[in-house]
């Protein structure tokens, strides 16, 4: 049996160029941002992402896909409440 020590970003510690965006989603998804997987909304999730516009992509657990553009700015916190079945 393996366990898995990686820890969640601590949203007070945010690097350099970097924000903060903290998804709740119902019912919980997994979260993409590319082909890169960065973990499950289960109902939530805290990043650390580059400032910028990105496209996430909200993977269901039925395997249903729902883009999600964000804007990061670097310092800042980002949240979004989301039902998934509202996503388009």
């Amino acid at each position: 049996m393996t366990h898995d020590n990686t820890k969640p970003p601590d949203p007070s510690v945010v690097p350099r160029g970097q924000g903060t965006l903290t998804l709740a989603v119902f019912p919980k998804a997994h979260v993409l941002l590319g082909k890169q997987a960065l973990g499950d909304a289960n109902p939530m999730i805290t990043l650390h992402l580059p400032a910028g516009q990105h496209v996430l992509t909200l993977v269901g657990e039925d395997g249903s896909k729902h883009p999600l553009s964000v804007k990061i700015t670097a310092g800042k916190a980002t949240s979004f409440k989301l039902n998934l079945a509202d996503v388009q």
